[in-house]
C-alpha cells in the first residue's frame, strides 16, 4: 500500500514463483508494506532465506537457478518502468494484454489497472474502445 492506496507490482501464474522482495533482500524503510497476495487457490512451498542461502551456498546449480531468476526478473521491472516512462496508456495497455491475455480472464481489473498504472476508468474505457 502507498497512501493507503493499494498497488500491484506483479503477476505470477502456476508454475512460476512470488516473492516478496523487501523480504528477500531485507527490510528497507518506507517499503514496509509490501505483500505477497494470492488470488485463487493455490498450493505454495516455502522456504526461509537462510535456508536457502544454504542451498545455493552448497548447490552450484541452484546459485545459478537463482541468479537466472532474478535477472529474468530485473529485467521485466526495467522493462516496465521504461514502458511507464514512454509509453501510452493504451500502448501499455495493448503490451500487457498481446502477453498476458488469460490474467483478464482470472484477476480483478482494478489490480490490472494499478499494474499498468492507470486508473480503472481508463482501463475501462480502453477495453471498451479496443476488441
Amino acid at each position: 500500500m502507498i497512501n493507503e492506496k493499494e498497488v500491484t507490482s506483479w503477476f505470477s501464474k502456476e508454475g512460476e514463483l512470488i516473492f516478496s522482495t523487501n523480504s528477500f533482500y531485507g527490510k528497507t524503510e518506507g517499503y514496509e508494506n509490501e505483500r505477497v497476495q494470492i488470488l485463487e487457490d493455490s498450493l505454495l512451498y516455502y522456504i526461509k532465506i537462510s535456508d536457502l542461502e544454504e542451498l545455493c551456498f552448497q548447490h552450484i546449480e541452484i546459485s545459478n537457478w537463482l541468479r537466472l531468476l532474478h535477472q529474468k526478473a530485473f529485467v521485466e521491472m526495467e522493462r516496465r518502468l521504461i514502458y511507464r516512462l514512454y509509453m501510452s496508456a493504451e500502448e501499455r495497455y495493448r503490451d500487457f494484454y498481446a502477453k498476458n491475455p488469460e490474467i483478464f480472464q482470472r484477476v480483478n481489473l482494478s489490480f490490472i489497472a494499478s499494474y499498468l498504472g492507470i486508473s480503472q476508468v481508463t482501463l475501462w474505457k480502453l477495453r471498451k474502445n479496443i476488441k
